[in-house]
């Protein structure tokens, strides 16, 4: 339009002026004409680039969420196949461990019918052990195969009490034990029905038809008519100033019975610890009595032991004072009743723990039914009477169950981190709380085997903070319910702090779980809106 304009000017001048002059402002109008398109070439091209910075960055947006879709699509397809993996695996290992178990059911009951043709032989009559016949536990075990879901555990005791009919005096001083521990083991056994679909246990008793029918030889004896029947066989003796509890049984098959001593307690560090604390009780009771007037020759008959044992005491805590304790044996007085019935109570949560363990042992290896013991250890070990004691059983439970965790680790390893936090819950109402702790870190280190993390237990030396954040980084949202639980352990060992950061991991994983389905959704949703679209132009051609 401007070089219209200057054009018409030039002709309409050039009547006026000298051709000099039309020239010099033609090339001024020229000039003014090609600064006029310049900026409008300018102005083009910024207007122009700004189009293309907005398509090149929504096109990098589009292709970083298409990659980012790849990606998420990837992780969730290995999730998955880990996941399917992990499934199946855990099905062969089922079908496995159920065709072991029937077949051992089986073979079990092929021997079982045969003791039952023999129990009547004369010979085996004569040298059976116990008071109840051969043939009738046999006759009740057919039973169980036929009508239990799972064959119960025998368990037969045989108490310190007994008086061995060539050694009368051999057991003097605990003939109170006895009734009591067989009446323990009895109350105990209550947890372990015979009635129970999960964890049935036929108690004996101290079912011995001769009194010095005891040890190896009758456990072999045992052994050779029952071997088609689960038996565990407790033995106590008191052996000077020792106690010793024996350990003998057998499974379902087993051709050689196993006998052990499993537990050696002097028994003057059950009975001394309660003689201090009924000496301390005396002695408060003692000074209201000499407040009232009472004569030394009146507390000395009321106090009985008592007295003499506090006499004993102050002698030991006069010793301490000086830093003399450790270089004298303090005779305490434990020669009545109640110190039979402590020894008794000691001796009957020990024998509780080991039928409780024993139990555990043969029905998560039957019928991978969870152990029933530790929720009970609280309330068995609040009486043990000192705290080394309780130390001494806690070590050889935990040792115990996982000695039992680590063998079925080989073949039902995703049974094991829930079991670990179990006994972990359970350890932790100790104020020893590093038991707990441990069992919590064992815990998380077969997990995260399970996940390929890490490669064996062995080569792994992390704190727990370490293994959290291990944790973390592979967990899913199928992991739910291990990590409540595992929230649950932490809280009672005092280590809550480390929840919040689970808590926010679980929600991180639910949160991109929930974007993965919905992603996968819109994905559905066009790929059928271009399924629709290319149906309709094939209708149209």
């Amino acid at each position: 339009m401007i070089w219209d304009f200057a054009q018409g000017m030039i002709t309409g001048i050039q009547g006026f002026f000298s051709p000099q002059t039309v020239v010099a402002m033609t090339q001024i109008l020229t000039e003014i004409n090609r600064i006029e398109s310049q900026f409008y070439l300018e102005e083009s091209c910024q207007e122009f680039q700004a189009s293309l910075e907005e398509v090149r960055q929504k096109f990098n947006l589009e292709i970083e969420e298409y990659r980012q879709f790849c990606e998420n699509s990837r992780l969730q397809k290995r999730q998955d196949f880990e996941t399917e993996q992990l499934a199946r695996s855990l099905q062969h290992e089922q079908r496995l461990e159920e065709y072991r178990r029937e077949t051992q059911l089986i073979l079990s009951r092929v021997q079982l019918l045969t003791a039952i043709e023999l129990a009547d032989d004369q010979e085996i009559r004569d040298t059976f052990p116990l008071k109840t016949p051969a043939r009738v536990i046999l006759d009740a075990y057919k039973i169980y195969q036929e009508n239990y879901r799972h064959i119960p555990l025998l368990v037969i005791i045989s108490p310190p009490a007994l008086q061995f009919e060539k050694f009368p005096h051999a057991a003097q001083g605990f003939d109170l034990i006895e009734n009591r521990l067989i009446d323990k083991i009895q109350e105990f056994c209550q947890y372990y029905p015979l009635t129970s679909q999960e964890r049935p246990v036929r108690y004996q008793g101290a079912d011995w038809e001769s009194k010095s029918s005891h040890g190896k030889i009758a456990v072999d004896i045992l052994h050779h008519v029952l071997k088609s029947i689960p038996t565990v066989v407790l033995e106590s003796k008191v052996d000077g100033d020792l106690l010793r509890i024996y350990l003998a049984g057998w499974d379902m098959l087993e051709k050689v019975p196993h006998y052990e001593k499993v537990l050696t307690v002097p028994w003057k560090e059950v009975l001394y610890p309660i003689a201090r604390k009924y000496a301390q009780e005396w002695r408060e009771y003692r000074m209201k009595l000499l407040e009232k007037g009472r004569s030394l020759e009146d507390l000395k008959r009321r106090g009985g032991d008592d007295e003499l044992n506090l006499l004993i005491l102050e002698e030991e805590e006069e010793d301490r004072e000086f830093g003399r304790s450790g270089q004298h044996d303090y005779k305490y007085n434990v020669r009545e009743d109640k110190y039979i019935r402590e020894l008794a109570q000691f001796l009957g949560i020990c024998h509780c723990i080991l039928v409780g363990l024993m139990a555990d042992r043969y029905h998560f290896s039957h019928a991978d039914v969870h152990p029933k013991l530790p929720e009970l250890l609280p309330g068995l070990l609040e009486k043990v009477p000192s705290e080394s004691l309780k130390q001494m059983l806690v070590g050889e439970i935990v040792s115990s169950y996982q000695s039992l965790y680590q063998l079925a680790g080989c073949d039902r390893p995703h049974l094991i981190p829930d079991l670990y936090l179990d006994l972990a819950l359970s350890l932790s109402h100790f104020p020893d709380k590093s038991w707990a702790k441990k069992q919590i870190e064992f815990s998380i280190k077969v997990w995260l085997m399970l996940r390929n993390r890490v490669s064996s237990i062995e080569e792994q030396k992390p704190g727990l903070l370490e293994l959290l954040e291990a944790v973390t980084s592979a967990l899913t949202v199928w992991d739910k319910e291990y990590l409540e639980k595992l929230n649950a352990c932490l809280a009672a060992i005092g280590e809550s702090q480390h929840q919040e950061m689970i808590r926010v991991a679980m929600q991180r994983q639910e949160a991109e779980y929930k974007r993965q389905q919905e992603a996968e959704h819109q994905r559905q949703l066009e790929a059928e809106r271009q399924r629709q679209l290319e149906a309709e132009r094939q209708e149209q051609l």
